[in-house]
């Protein structure tokens, strides 16, 4: 049997993955699993329009984090309620012939070559001004700016927020499948920010971890930046 695709394996709990996409569980969990709401003839199920790499354990993978980080981009980002984006992407999916097991926000091709086509249908269900749509079209190009792509199109790295994910951020800290098992670490290195983090957190100091790490002391510091802002998002 063929290998099985580590971007494509169920690798995170929707707790971990709320965690780095700095999204709420619940959020999280209606869009890969779908959530039922009362209307006024019954209970209805909303379904999801990402498809879990493993529904049985519910665990999600790295094209599902990707996906995830594309939809809190235009909801969280630029505000598009999420039943628009659903409307959007339905169409744009059944224009295209894909479905969500094709994983299309985690294809560079269906974002690239699909963007306007997304935007057309967006602004069919919110009626986007001009403005608007350059601010959704700026918001896909940030999201494609921090994944990097594979030959086949599909996403292999993705660059976590550190900050403020509305700034201009550097790219220091990656997520890769096929690194420390797909957790953060500093880019060009299997250096872990939580390891990093935890061994700030327990006294010892930028300068010294920077030494201990052979890194510069800006890169320690993004490490700890990084698991502050989802240690302060977890708490609130």
């Amino acid at each position: 049997m063929p290998e099985a695709d580590p971007r494509n394996t169920g690798s995170y709990t929707i707790q971990e993955a709320s965690y780095y996409l700095l999204v709420p569980p619940a959020t999280l969990r209606s869009w890969t699993f779908g959530r039922s709401y009362p209307t006024s003839v019954g209970d209805k199920f909303a379904t999801p329009l990402i498809d879990v790499a493993d529904h049985e354990s519910r665990l999600l993978s790295f094209w599902n984090l990707v996906e995830a980080y594309g939809l809190s981009q235009l909801t969280k980002v630029h505000g598009v309620p999420f039943k628009n984006v659903r409307r959007g992407l339905e169409k744009l999916m059944e224009f295209d012939g894909v479905s969500p097991d094709t994983h299309p926000l985690a294809s560079k091709k269906f974002l690239t070559d699909g963007r306007d086509l997304l935007i057309e249908h967006l602004g069919q269900t919110i009626n986007l001004t001009e403005n608007g749509q350059t601010e959704i079209r700026e918001t896909i190009d940030v999201f494609l700016s921090r994944v990097s792509w594979g030959t086949d199109g599909y996403a292999n790295q993705w660059y976590p927020y550190t900050r403020d994910e509305r700034s201009e951020q550097p790219k220091v800290i990656v997520m890769n499948p096929r690194i420390s098992f797909g957790r953060p670490v500093l880019v060009g290195t299997g250096i872990a920010t939580d390891v990093v983090a935890g061994r700030f957190n327990a006294g010892e100091s930028i300068q010294d971890l920077a030494r201990d790490y052979g890194r510069a002391a800006d890169l320690i510091e993004e490490a700890v930046r990084c698991e502050l802002l989802r240690t302060k998002a977890k708490s609130a």
